[in-house]
């Protein structure tokens, strides 16, 4: 009678926990390391020289906020752009991305409130020790190319993700409209 009883319990723990899994956002890959909410950052324009500065918030998953020099931002961890504000895209193909390895690929789109669209795709390259001022960094190399589904917007970023830190600590985005960004991390506290 008692292992009916304990077998009865354990049964129940377990549909217990199968219905908190089942409300849980869906994560196709191992979620990625943050840095925690409070982190300081300093960052330094490749192309002017100037430092900014930023703060690292809430996350979730791979969904992260942070205010930059005052401003409050949201993306989404290798892919700043991807996320935030009015745009939607594929969170689980972008997700299977964790854990990062070098060869591994997405692709999926994403769109501005329904209006613009882009196709990404995504890849890890390489890994990479980094010489940053605050010391070597080893990190994931990944590179996303944008395209427009819409237009003839075509873009390309290159983001170096830190496991250790939990952020991204370089990136280089252009564009075929001569947007063109370049930014290293001078420290996280």
């Amino acid at each position: 009678m008692k292992r009916i009883g304990t077998f009865t319990s354990a049964l129940f723990i377990l549909t217990m926990l199968a219905g908190l899994a089942i409300n849980q956002p869906t994560y196709a890959g191992d979620p990625p390391k943050v840095a925690a909410s409070g982190t300081k950052m300093s960052w330094k324009n490749l192309q002017t020289g100037e430092i900014e500065n930023g703060v690292i918030g809430s996350s979730s998953g791979d969904k992260v906020n942070w205010r930059w020099e005052g401003k409050i931002r949201s993306g989404v961890l290798l892919c700043f752009y991807c996320g935030g504000e009015n745009i939607e895209y594929d969170e689980e193909a972008q997700s299977a991305l964790w854990p990062l390895a070098v060869g591994k690929k997405v692709s999926f789109e994403r769109n501005r409130e329904r209006r613009r669209y882009w196709r990404n795709d995504t890849e890890v390259v390489a890994r990479e020790v980094l010489k940053l001022e605050f010391g070597d960094v080893d990190t994931f190399k990944v590179e996303m190319k944008s395209n427009s589904t819409s237009g003839s917007w075509t873009g390309k970023q290159t983001a170096w993700y830190a496991p250790k830190i939990g952020w991204t600590v370089k990136f280089i985005s252009t564009d075929n409209e001569g947007a063109n960004h370049r930014w290293e991390a001078v420290s996280f506290e």
